[in-house]
């Protein structure tokens, strides 16, 4: 067994993976090791500065189209981990006036 490029191969893989231009199978602990790598690499780019507005009370109005106890969307919801500080900041005053009655 051989190590190219920090992959482990064995003979008839690197053979392969030179004729058909691709990198030799990881195994389950370098893919598991490079999962966690990207894992926290995204995890240091994600803004936390501002807590999620969630109320835990998870349920959608049919009419409206917003959850009943945070007043977004389902997408606000989905996007709120990979916003920025300001388009949470943004959410936040539209939420806020959705509350209000404001806006609909």
């Amino acid at each position: 067994m051989r190590r190219i490029d920090g992959i482990r191969c064995d003979i008839q893989s690197q053979y392969c993976a030179s004729i058909y231009n691709v990198k030799p199978t990881l195994t389950r602990e370098e893919r598991a090791a490079r999962r966690r790598i990207r894992r926290e690499k995204l995890l240091q780019e994600l803004d936390t500065s501002i807590p999620s507005p969630c109320t835990s009370v998870c349920q959608m109005d049919d009419l409206t189209q917003l959850c009943i106890g945070c007043h977004r969307t389902i997408d606000e919801i989905r996007d709120w981990v990979i916003m920025t500080k300001d388009e949470k900041s943004n959410l936040l005053e539209m939420i806020n006036q959705r509350s209000t009655g404001m806006v609909a």
